[in-house]
């Protein structure tokens, strides 16, 4: 299910021990994305599926977002990724799903538009290249 060379840098399963737990997530879109449980902690593994740039995202603008806002710590820890962006090992966080009903309440959408202001407010580093999605 997880190709050997990911399974490797997945802590926990690097002498070539398996997952205790491994659950396809539901969220994902274009991704596939498993939780994976070792006896050393729970992690989220994303595999981006073929083609890797799509129209309004492309796999190293991901990753390198990605970095930024876990420096920022609004996003999980990325532990480890494949150059390319094709995949990317982060820390699982324990946090319910939002529901429908969530995001579509008042409160829901004022929780999620905080945390976007939040996310939009980081200074963007000279050297990424913009971006028209």
């Amino acid at each position: 299910m997880i190709p050997d060379d990911i399974l490797a840098r997945i802590p926990g399963c690097g002498e070539g021990c398996p997952p205790t737990a491994v659950v396809q997530l539901s969220a994902g879109g274009g991704n596939r994305v498993l939780h994976v449980v070792t006896p050393v902690g729970q992690f989220v593994l994303r595999q981006r599926h073929s083609p890797l740039d799509r129209p309004g995202s492309t796999a190293l603008m991901e990753l390198r977002s990605h970095g930024l806002a876990a420096a920022a710590g609004l996003a999980p820890r990325v532990l480890a990724s494949r150059p390319d962006g094709a995949w990317l090992l982060m820390e699982f966080i324990a946090e319910p799903s939002w529901s429908e009903a969530q995001l579509l309440s008042p409160l829901g959408a004022a929780r999620l538009g905080a945390r976007l202001g939040e996310l939009h407010a980081l200074p963007v580093p000279s050297d990424l290249p913009s971006f028209d999605a």
